[in-house]
């Protein structure tokens, strides 16, 4: 029996693009109980690992059998623990996906844990002094601080609005209204230049999947979230478009993209065969489990091609955008092929193109000729 035919196994993929495997319960069967995986070390489809499994198996089920549902404990008075569980409560908590609020549960925990157990804290009585201090000493990490920072904005604005630890809502004024943002490097990711996407594409010839999945981000301008999803349930117009739902922000701004399949793409994603839902697969044939292993995949298959660290997935998506500026693409056009919402963002990804089609066009007025010309 192939191992894909057993219930509860599970696949990740680990920093080195390894495979490993796991047999995990569902949430329909654990609800809300804590039961940890068990590793399954054996090579897949041989005998040990059928008694890996099994063994993991059977130890798991027992201790699904045998649970008994801790007492939970919720924090009381106005600390920061009890101000966080009741922030969980609330329908803005509720709306956000689960990876964005996995996201606000590791960084509160930390800030609990790193800074003057700051869980047992009186939150109503915090000043903008305390977070200025914070500020300071997270000065080495500002995306951190900046996250952390916009995660307590919006609690203490729903602090005030709920009237949490009995504060007035009238008067209570939130301690980081004079907390800024730390500022960052706002070049962001890398964008790939067209000598380093042409080193890829010869490296990867069309009919491999590393290219496939190169291609699908390059020619749809798609996030990771989105392109490891994509599959043939997502062409519409006998295979001359796309159309899917963007992951990023589904529950708060959901948004519907179409796109046209361009030639380049459509051979690329004739050439592979998945199979499967997904265009994209590991060398198991099955679909990546998560962004981060399908994207960590593909830097592994970059590394091979002998691009430099800088190459990563998403500047491949920034590099789609700067070719699209340069070819002419308008402002308009580019927010509708890569959804974004603002012309700011436009800006963000295209400052490379921008800068070398206003050079190009400008250069000409340094010329000295017409500035004698116009002296006279």
């Amino acid at each position: 029996m192939s191992r894909f035919a057993k219930k509860y196994i599970a696949i990740q993929v680990n920093s080195k693009g390894i495979e490993l495997f796991y047999v995990r319960l569902p949430k329909s069967l654990t609800g809300t109980k804590k039961i940890k995986s068990v590793r399954l070390f054996s090579q897949p489809d041989t005998e040990e690992f059928d008694k890996e499994y099994w063994a993991a198996r059977k130890k798991l089920e027992s201790q699904l059998a045998g649970y008994v549902e801790p007492e939970i404990k919720i924090p009381s008075g106005k600390t920061f623990l009890h101000f966080f569980a009741e922030f969980k409560k609330t329908s803005r908590w509720q709306n956000y996906d689960e990876d964005t609020r996995r996201g606000k549960i590791n960084r509160m925990n930390q800030f609990f844990e790193n800074y003057a157990q700051a869980g047992k804290i009186d939150f109503t009585i915090l000043k903008t002094s305390h977070f200025l201090d914070l500020q300071d000493k997270m000065a080495q990490t500002p995306h951190q601080f900046n996250n952390l920072r916009k995660d307590l904005v919006v609690m203490y604005k729903e602090a005030i609005k709920r009237e949490f630890g009995n504060i007035d809502r009238d008067n209570f004024r939130s301690p980081l209204d004079y907390v800024d943002p730390l500022p960052v490097n706002t070049a962001g990711h890398h964008t790939w230049t067209l000598e380093e996407i042409e080193q890829f594409q010869d490296y990867w010839p069309i009919g491999t999947m590393p290219r496939k999945a190169f291609d699908l981000i390059l020619f749809t301008g798609t996030r990771v979230s989105d392109a490891y999803r994509l599959g043939p349930q997502n062409e519409i117009e006998n295979g001359s478009k796309l159309r899917f739902k963007v992951f990023k922000n589904r529950n708060s701004k959901p948004k519907e993209i179409e796109l046209p399949i361009l030639p380049e793409l459509r051979q690329s994603l004739n050439s592979v065969p998945s199979g499967q839902l997904a265009y994209v697969t590991s060398s198991y044939g099955r679909p990546f489990a998560s962004p981060k292993a399908f994207s960590q995949w593909v830097v592994k298959k970059r590394k091979l091609a002998g691009l430099p660290a800088c190459c990563v997935p998403h500047g491949l998506r920034k590099g789609g955008a700067t070719i699209a500026a340069e070819n002419g693409a308008t402002e308009q056009q580019l927010k509708s092929i890569f959804g974004w919402d603002t012309l700011s963002q436009v800006q963000r990804y295209t400052r490379t193109a921008s800068q070398k089609i206003g050079a190009e066009s400008g250069i000409f007025h340094l010329n000295l000729k017409r500035k004698e010309n116009k002296a006279t």
